[in-house]
Order: structure tokens, then C-alpha cells, then sequence
């Protein structure tokens, strides 16, 4: 770059003509990523708590059949339980804090829904007995 040479000394000149040409590509590639990278993160994040409500749904679809068929729940309390503690356990960062909340409030939903499903199917059975 010969107007460089109007201003700068021959050395330092040189030298940023080839950091010019040096940051070119580089800016090229850090520019898409800047616009990459939230997606990611925020993709990375929510999935998350995504995937707990897809083992959530797993564990409410197993319980209803269950409860329909009879069998014990006890087994599925427990992992309802162990889902809650991977939940209260899970670190994300603020911006994210209401979907954990919602995920936590909606296991409890869940919970309360086995619950009332014991107290009406106990009832049942002790009175057919």
C-alpha cells in the first residue's frame, strides 16, 4: 500500500499493509460467527430444559398407562423424583431461569396428578374389596 509510505516509516508501512491482508480473511470468518454463535448458545441452552420436559412427557404418558392398567407407580415416583432433582440441580443462566421455573412447576403438576390419581384409585379398590 504506497500511500502508507506518505506517513509512515518503510517498516511499519510493510507491516500493515500485511496485517491488512491478514485481517481480511479473519474478518470474514468472525463476522458470520458473531452472528452465529447467540443462536447457538441460546439453541444449547434451551434444549436444555427441553429435553427434561421430553422426559417429563415420557414419564406422564408411562403413568397414565399405568394408572389405566393397574400397575404400581411407585417405580415412576421415583423417577419423577430423580427428574426433579436434575432440574433443581441444573444450572442456566438468568435470561432462561422462567423456563427452568415452568419446567419445575410443571413436574409438580405432575406429581399433584399421580397424587390425586392414588387417592381416587385407593378409594376405589377399598371399596370394591
Amino acid at each position: 500500500m504506497p500511500f502508507l509510505n506518505d506517513y509512515f516509516p518503510f517498516w511499519m508501512a510493510a507491516l500493515i499493509g500485511k496485517l491488512t491482508i491478514l485481517l481480511i480473511p479473519i474478518a470474514g470468518v468472525l463476522y458470520p460467527m458473531t452472528r452465529l454463535l447467540p443462536r447457538v448458545y441460546d439453541w444449547a441452552m434451551r434444549s436444555k430444559i427441553l429435553r427434561m420436559y421430553g422426559e417429563l412427557r415420557l414419564l406422564e404418558d408411562e403413568m397414565t398407562t399405568a394408572r389405566a392398567n393397574g400397575r404400581d407407580t411407585r417405580e415412576m415416583t421415583a423417577r419423577l423424583d430423580s427428574l426433579e432433582e436434575q432440574a433443581n440441580h441444573l444450572k442456566v443462566p438468568v435470561a432462561y431461569a422462567s423456563m427452568l421455573y415452568m419446567l419445575r412447576n410443571h413436574i409438580d403438576l405432575v406429581r399433584e396428578g399421580l397424587r390425586k390419581a392414588r387417592r381416587e384409585g385407593g378409594g376405589m379398590r377399598r371399596c370394591a374389596a
